[in-house]
């Protein structure tokens, strides 16, 4: 009898830890870069950038937590920076190529260009119902025109 998780569900833990650290209070989200030898590369949270005056939660300085600008695929207005792009900024491409990105929620379309030209051959992820916005639909097929493998994990709850 084997126990032992899957290396899927294993970075996929991980990824769902790192995106504790988000203060968005809508959608806290992880990613975790993995090489293709099952080492960490990279991990990255949604948040705003290093410097940005922030205090607290996001409600207190995101327009879309405070329902100023729409829910829609388009992130302009907030300026959190996504899971995903905060892992690929500090991942070197040589620890990438070949590996595989884990996302603890659907990406949007903007993150899903930057991962297809990192390097990385697959990505996991997980598809919740609050994402839908995102259009998960057209960045799963936009990943599989640039040959990424796409795995969806179900939802942890």
């Amino acid at each position: 009898m084997n126990n032992r998780p899957s290396w899927d569900e294993i970075w996929m833990r991980v990824a769902d830890t790192v995106a504790l650290r988000s203060r968005c209070s809508r959608a806290q989200i992880g990613a975790v870069v993995v090489s293709k030898d099952q080492r960490i590369s990279s991990t990255g949270y949604n948040g705003p950038a290093k410097d940005y005056p922030v205090e607290g939660d996001c409600i207190n300085w995101c327009p879309r937590a405070q329902g100023v600008t729409p829910l829609d695929n388009m992130y302009d207005t907030c300026p959190a920076i996504h899971a995903e792009s905060n892992a690929l900024l500090y991942v070197d491409r040589s620890r990438m190529e070949g590996g595989t990105i884990y996302i603890t929620d659907a990406s949007c379309m903007q993150c899903a260009k930057l991962v297809s030209n990192s390097g990385v051959s697959r990505v996991v992820m997980r598809i919740l119902s609050r994402a839908k916005h995102r259009q998960p639909e057209i960045v799963l097929e936009y990943y599989r025109k640039c040959n990424i493998e796409v795995t969806i994990l179900e939802d942890k709850n």
